[in-house]
């Protein structure tokens, strides 16, 4: 019985690296086709704007990981529209991290949600680009619709 649940959660781990590979897949695939010009945000700082181009995949990744606005989130509050696989990334600062950005910056770090977790855990993002995504994110939190 013991062996049968650890073949289980096996079968359920691989499921979720399949699924983490597929996203990958896709968000490379996004990226090469969508390649066009950064689009500037309104009012944003530098540092928003690039968390903005990293988002997007207007500027890759270091460590070659997919772009977080391609096939899993959106920022739906300052129009940038992207995948569906995770949630609307529009107030996540103060939803689900009650206004702390270090606790964001920690999460992108260390994520323990296992779709995240799986796919950041080979190619995971650089100081640099958690530093502007967490601006992008806080920049999203301010400019609500």
């Amino acid at each position: 019985m013991v062996s049968s649940v650890r073949k289980g959660a096996g079968y359920a781990f691989a499921a979720i690296v399949a699924a983490s590979l597929l996203v990958m897949a896709l968000g490379y695939l996004m990226g090469a086709i969508y390649r066009g010009g950064g689009v500037a945000l309104l009012n944003a700082n530098a540092e928003a704007q690039l968390g903005f181009d990293y988002f997007r995949g207007t500027i890759p990744l270091k460590n070659r990981g997919p772009p977080c606005g391609r096939a899993c989130h959106q920022i739906s509050n300052i129009d940038i529209y992207g995948g569906s696989i995770g949630p609307d990334l529009s107030d996540i600062v103060d939803s689900a991290f009650s206004g702390n950005a270090t606790r964001v910056t920690q999460f992108l770090h260390s994520p323990t949600t296992p779709t995240m977790w799986a796919t950041w855990r080979f190619t995971p993002l650089t100081d640099r680009e958690i530093s502007a995504i967490v601006e992008l994110l806080r920049y999203a939190a301010a400019h609500s619709k």
